[in-house]
């Protein structure tokens, strides 16, 4: 999954194009990523919360519907101010905590806490 703090699509190049992901936008954040084609994390997403936070639950709840849960390892590439930042989350008991965690601490150190 791609999550794009500043909303460039670019950023997502290497991930496929927007058309052919699972894509949308929460917020000041837009995402796209694998396997969320089919969902619909607009449904999941509020303006007046963590749009991080929502977003990464949102994929959660696709990910169960499509038969991929439980999942133990995930991995989460933020798009910063023209600079990616890639997380990877291996045999954790809860990976969607993990990653919230660690995009949470690399956005406040980027300063672009407004996101959080």
């Amino acid at each position: 999954m791609a999550i794009s703090v500043d909303g460039d699509w670019y950023a997502f190049t290497g991930f496929g194009t927007v058309e052919e992901k699972g894509h949308g936008k929460c917020g000041n954040v837009v995402y796209a990523g694998n396997g969320l084609k089919s969902g619909s994390l607009k449904l999941a997403c509020s303006a007046d919360e963590d749009p991080v936070f929502s977003v990464l639950q949102a994929a959660l709840k696709i990910e169960r519907r499509g038969n991929l849960w439980p999942s133990r390892s995930a991995s989460l590439l933020i798009w910063n101010n023209g600079e990616a930042k890639l997380f990877s989350v291996n045999l954790s008991e809860d990976p969607l905590f993990e990653l919230i965690t660690k995009a949470r601490s690399y956005l406040l150190k980027r300063k672009s806490a407004r996101y959080l």
